[in-house]
Protein backbone atom coordinates (compact mmCIF):
# COMPACT_ATOMS: atom_id res chain seq x y z
CA UNK A 1 0.00 0.00 0.00
CA UNK A 2 1.20 3.70 -1.03
CA UNK A 3 2.85 5.79 1.94
CA UNK A 4 1.42 8.94 2.94
CA UNK A 5 3.97 11.87 2.02
CA UNK A 6 3.61 15.48 3.41
CA UNK A 7 5.06 18.63 1.88
CA UNK A 8 7.89 19.21 4.21
CA UNK A 9 9.12 15.72 3.70
CA UNK A 10 8.81 15.86 -0.26
CA UNK A 11 10.68 19.79 -0.22
CA UNK A 12 13.35 17.42 1.46
CA UNK A 13 13.40 14.75 -1.13
CA UNK A 14 13.87 17.20 -4.08
CA UNK A 15 17.48 18.13 -3.19
CA UNK A 16 18.43 14.92 -1.32
CA UNK A 17 20.40 13.45 -4.37
CA UNK A 18 18.18 10.27 -5.07
CA UNK A 19 16.00 9.83 -7.80
CA UNK A 20 12.47 10.90 -7.56
CA UNK A 21 9.53 10.99 -10.20
CA UNK A 22 6.94 13.49 -8.80
CA UNK A 23 3.89 13.23 -11.09
CA UNK A 24 0.74 15.17 -11.00
CA UNK A 25 -2.03 12.58 -12.08
CA UNK A 26 -4.69 15.28 -13.13
CA UNK A 27 -6.00 15.97 -16.58
CA UNK A 28 -3.84 18.69 -18.51
CA UNK A 29 -6.38 21.21 -17.86
CA UNK A 30 -6.17 21.14 -14.38
CA UNK A 31 -2.28 20.60 -14.39
CA UNK A 32 -2.16 23.56 -16.34
CA UNK A 33 -3.71 26.26 -13.99
CA UNK A 34 -1.10 25.29 -11.67
CA UNK A 35 1.29 22.63 -10.35
CA UNK A 36 4.62 22.28 -8.19
CA UNK A 37 7.61 23.56 -10.13
CA UNK A 38 9.01 19.89 -10.77
CA UNK A 39 6.12 18.18 -11.01
CA UNK A 40 5.50 16.24 -14.59
CA UNK A 41 2.29 15.36 -16.22
CA UNK A 42 0.93 11.84 -16.07
CA UNK A 43 -2.82 11.95 -16.27
CA UNK A 44 -4.82 9.14 -14.88
CA UNK A 45 -6.34 8.46 -17.87
CA UNK A 46 -3.02 8.00 -19.51
CA UNK A 47 -1.30 6.21 -16.47
CA UNK A 48 -0.76 2.93 -17.65
CA UNK A 49 0.27 3.96 -21.44
CA UNK A 50 2.85 6.74 -20.14
CA UNK A 51 4.02 5.53 -16.65
CA UNK A 52 7.05 3.48 -17.91
CA UNK A 53 8.46 6.10 -20.50
CA UNK A 54 8.77 8.37 -17.74
CA UNK A 55 9.42 6.05 -14.88
CA UNK A 56 11.60 2.90 -16.42
CA UNK A 57 12.16 1.51 -13.19
CA UNK A 58 10.18 -0.34 -11.17
CA UNK A 59 11.71 0.59 -8.08
CA UNK A 60 11.72 4.26 -8.61
CA UNK A 61 11.19 6.61 -5.44
CA UNK A 62 7.58 7.99 -6.35
CA UNK A 63 4.89 10.97 -5.28
CA UNK A 64 1.61 11.22 -6.61
CA UNK A 65 -0.56 14.19 -6.19
CA UNK A 66 -3.73 15.20 -7.41
CA UNK A 67 -5.98 18.14 -6.07
CA UNK A 68 -7.47 16.34 -3.20
CA UNK A 69 -10.03 14.64 -5.48
CA UNK A 70 -8.95 11.15 -4.44
CA UNK A 71 -7.28 10.29 -8.27
CA UNK A 72 -3.70 10.26 -6.50
CA UNK A 73 -4.77 7.13 -4.15
CA UNK A 74 -6.61 5.42 -7.03
CA UNK A 75 -2.99 6.27 -9.02
CA UNK A 76 -1.22 4.51 -6.62
CA UNK A 77 -3.34 1.49 -5.96
CA UNK A 78 -2.68 1.09 -10.11
CA UNK A 79 1.25 1.73 -10.04
CA UNK A 80 1.57 -0.76 -7.29
CA UNK A 81 -0.23 -3.65 -9.09
CA UNK A 82 1.85 -2.57 -11.96
CA UNK A 83 4.91 -3.62 -9.85
CA UNK A 84 6.13 -0.32 -8.83
CA UNK A 85 7.48 -0.37 -5.37
CA UNK A 86 8.45 2.94 -3.96
CA UNK A 87 4.69 4.84 -4.54
CA UNK A 88 3.88 7.70 -1.97
CA UNK A 89 1.20 10.09 -2.30
CA UNK A 90 1.19 13.68 -1.05
CA UNK A 91 -0.89 14.95 1.41
CA UNK A 92 -2.34 18.21 2.40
Amino acid sequence: MAQAVDAKTLKGWLSDGRELALFDVRELGPYSEGHPFFAVPLCYSRLELDVERLAPSKAVRMVVFDGNEGIAARAARRLEAMGYTGVHVLTG
